[in-house]
């Protein structure tokens, strides 16, 4: 084999791996990052669920959409918090959510949701921690909610 030949075989094993790798790693190929979406720049707050985690949203039962032509919002649990936080949403249809935690300098902490889900009520709770199990320490976090064309972002405070 010519030295040209070698390159060339060798760039197509290469090719190859990363294809390999690619389609193996795409487990939730039709969902995206919320990050890649939405603004860091512009958080929103949001609201504090009345009743965060106590009604039985997350065992099958549904709730009606929401108010005002299926609009989509999110509430969590108290904020600031030293407590595992809940995050509630009504889906008015079913269809692809992401929920992930990232730090101030932008890096994925921990993904809570990414999923098909069913129109109605859903709950996600996130114990504080990152992805490996280790809890996260005190400061500001940033949680990042997608549904279908809907995106949404908010600070979460954790202080213990």
């Amino acid at each position: 084999m010519t030295g040209r030949a070698e390159k060339l075989l060798i760039l197509l094993v290469m090719a190859g791996f990363f294809l390999f790798l690619l389609i193996c790693s795409c487990k939730n190929e039709n969902l995206i990052d919320p990050l890649d979406i939405l603004d860091p720049n512009r958080p929103e707050m949001w609201s504090v669920c009345a009743d965060c985690g106590l009604l039985p949203l997350d065992s099958g039962a549904q709730s009606a959409p929401p108010p005002g032509g299926g609009e989509i919002s999110v509430c969590t649990g108290p904020n600031p918090t030293s407590e595992p936080i809940c995050f509630q949403y009504v889906l008015p249809s079913e269809m692809d959510v992401a929920l992930a935690i990232y730090s101030q300098k932008g890096e994925k902490v921990a993904s809570i949701v990414r999923e098909r889900q069913t129109v109605g009520g859903h709950f996600a709770t996130w114990n504080l921690t990152d992805d490996n199990g280790n809890q996260v320490i005190n400061g500001t976090y940033r949680a990042y909610f997608m549904a279908g064309g809907f995106g949404s972002h908010g600070d979460i405070v954790v202080s213990r």
